[in-house]
């Protein structure tokens, strides 16, 4: 039975079968994918108590990330404005969350956290 390889060729995933004898055949485009550029989003909280915009609205964003990198609760939305409370999604110290990629949100997206200086990390694309 033949391997079957896949590998990356100028924005599409293909299907390459080792023939056994040195040689691929049947190249099949399997899928594809779009190449993102970041915008680095990362901060820290400015005024603590207060929520914060991180990312204005974006009706182009295909993704969003963001990581806890202090030592208390941060808490973030993309509904309105976010607050240690539903419907902010809460993120715990050291935590990370990504926008699932079929439901990542074209609105501002607001950060909340208690303590000034609390930092983050955030890339948008």
């Amino acid at each position: 039975m033949a391997d079957v390889l896949y590998t990356v060729n100028i924005g599409q995933y293909k299907k390459l079968v080792d023939m056994g004898d040195g040689s691929h055949a049947e190249s099949v485009s399997i899928g594809s994918f779009q190449k993102a550029t970041y915008t680095d989003k990362s901060g820290t909280i400015t005024s603590g108590g207060a929520a914060q915009t991180i990312a204005a609205a974006n009706t182009a964003r295909r993704g969003f990330l963001i990581q806890n990198q202090s030592t208390s609760d941060l808490w973030i939305s993309s509904v309105g404005t976010a607050a240690a409370t539903q419907p902010s999604i809460w993120l715990p110290a050291g935590s990370y969350y990504e926008f699932p990629v079929n439901g990542v949100p074209t609105a501002a997206i607001s950060l909340f956290g208690a303590t000034t200086g609390q930092a983050f990390a955030a890339m948008e694309w």
